[in-house]
């Protein structure tokens, strides 16, 4: 069993001094241990008994140092075993019980003391350890030399959690962005699509200065195809509602949008001067060329449909030959009964009507809005305009102006009286022939998506035209509605 050591705190231990210390005896070297037999014999016995001990401590948790005769390798007629153990004040009945455990059966006599740390040893003490075992996870060098894997799989969870983080405000922020954006093209595309429409509506029934005072019976239609849809001018605007997939007047209208026709002259007539006449041609400003490319100064506005008027009254013809005359300071615009252009001039080509000083002429322009599928299968507003191909030939020809528009829905605001301004508002189905010509504003609904279907987290509903659905889609809608005034028919 343990006894009380043969030392007090603050003595020196009283060793002789003929006895050199000894930190790692070699029983064979007789040049360090002496040349005696008996202290042969004792440095084997020692290095018998500190190798028990190492090996009985070898696993121990915490230092364990070596101390008394067989450190300085004295013996006094008796074996003992001086233990010194460092260990926290918390744990010192821990060590105790663990040094006794692995000093069981040992026979000799032992003193164990248990301390904090080695400044709580005098100096002396101090000097005359051995060190005998100390438990690697506990040296500072050790434990500088890496980490252990509980402490590598905490700061990878710490990390992963700071990571994780770091991606939801980047992929928060991603997908503000991402609305932001698309909402911006919406507006954008809404606000583009209703001024294509809105400036073609009020400029509709522009015919020069016999826009105040229009009247289709004013309006002379020299062509051969009078009632065609194209260059048909009897009235300013002229709408479809709910048109199907079908409709013969443009190609592969989406279903049950509607459609808007206007018609008017284009905006930079050109005057006409002497000699004026009634016959196959007329003569007119040599600013009607201009326009025209050096190498087709002459044939450039051949087989476009015209309208000339005197602020009384207006006739439609197609060209069928322009000529320089008087040294450029004129063109002379001929409009034969050519019948190999298409629609052709009617027989007898001479108009009806005269036209003198003050008379202007330029080209028809008609315009059609509709919602059709674009190419990559989405909703588009698209415009067809009436223009002349290479050969002559005069048609609708389409052209997409703004994606996402996804339906197009109009009323017409008709006027009973004469004060111009509108009554009541119907749908096209709901205008006569004869009120047609008395429409004086149109209002535009347009039902405007975003091109990118995810931008939502779900399913949007949304209000229009009288109902509101929710698409299968996560596209984001808005609304745009503008009411437009025909300038040209207010008083």
């Amino acid at each position: 069993m343990g006894r009380r050591p043969r030392w007090q705190r603050g003595q020196q231990p009283q060793f002789p001094d003929e006895f050199p210390v000894m930190s790692h005896p070699d029983p064979q070297n007789t040049a360090v241990m002496g040349r005696s037999p008996i202290q042969i014999a004792r440095a084997k016995k020692q290095a018998e008994i500190i190798t028990n001990l190492t090996q009985r401590f070898t696993a121990f948790p915490y230092p364990v140092y070596l101390f008394g005769s067989f450190a300085t390798g004295l013996f006094h007629g008796y074996s003992d075993v001086d233990l010194v153990i460092l260990a926290p004040k918390d744990q010192y009945k821990t060590s105790y019980s663990l040094a006794y455990d692995q000093l069981s059966g040992m026979a000799m006599p032992y003193d164990i003391l248990v301390c904090s740390s080695l400044n709580e040893l005098d100096e002396s003490i101090r000097s005359s350890l051995q060190v005998l075992h100390t438990p690697r996870h506990q040296t500072m060098s050790e434990s500088q030399r890496g980490i252990s894997l509980i402490e590598l799989m905490i700061a990878l969870l710490i990390g992963a959690f700071f990571l994780g983080g770091v991606l939801q405000i980047f992929a928060n922020t991603k997908q503000t962005y991402r609305m932001q954006e698309a909402l911006s093209r919406l507006q954008e595309n809404g606000r583009h699509a209703m001024e294509f429409i809105s400036r073609d509506v009020r400029m509709a029934g522009y015919f020069g200065c016999l826009s105040g005072s229009f009247n289709p019976a004013n309006i002379e239609n020299a062509l051969n195809d009078q009632a065609n849809f194209a260059w048909n001018l009897s009235n300013p605007v002229i709408g479809h509602d709910n048109v199907a997939n079908t409709f013969a007047l443009v190609n592969a209208v989406v279903p049950g949008t509607d459609v808007i026709a206007t018609y008017r002259m284009s905006d930079n007539p050109i005057p006409l001067i002497s000699p004026f006449n009634n016959s196959a041609q007329m003569f007119v400003h040599a600013d009607f060329n201009a326009d025209c490319p050096a190498t087709q100064a002459t044939t450039c506005h051949e087989g476009e449909i015209l309208m000339v008027t005197d602020c009384r009254q207006g006739t439609i013809f197609q060209t069928t030959n322009t000529t320089n005359v008087g040294g450029g300071s004129g063109v002379n615009v001929v409009h034969s009964a050519n019948n190999t252009f298409t629609p052709g001039n009617d027989t007898p080509p001479v108009f009806d009507r005269n036209y003198g000083p003050g008379s202007e002429i330029a080209r028809i322009s008609t315009f059609v809005y509709y919602i059709r599928l674009n190419p990559a299968g989405e909703p588009s507003l698209y415009r067809s305009r009436l223009a002349t191909s290479s050969n002559r030939t005069n048609a609708l020809s389409a052209e997409e102006l703004v994606e996402g528009i996804e339906n197009l829905q109009i009323i017409y605001g008709v006027d009973t009286g004469t004060d111009g301004a509108p009554d009541y508002f119907v749908p096209a189905s709901g205008v006569t022939a004869a009120n047609w010509a008395n429409v004086v504003a149109v209002r535009v609904s347009l039902l405007v998506r975003t091109p990118a279907n995810n931008i939502a987290p779900s399913p949007v509903a949304y209000t229009y035209n009288g109902a509101t659905p929710t698409p299968a889609d996560r596209r984001l809608r808005r609304v745009f509605t503008s009411t437009i005034a025909l300038r040209n028919r207010l008083d």
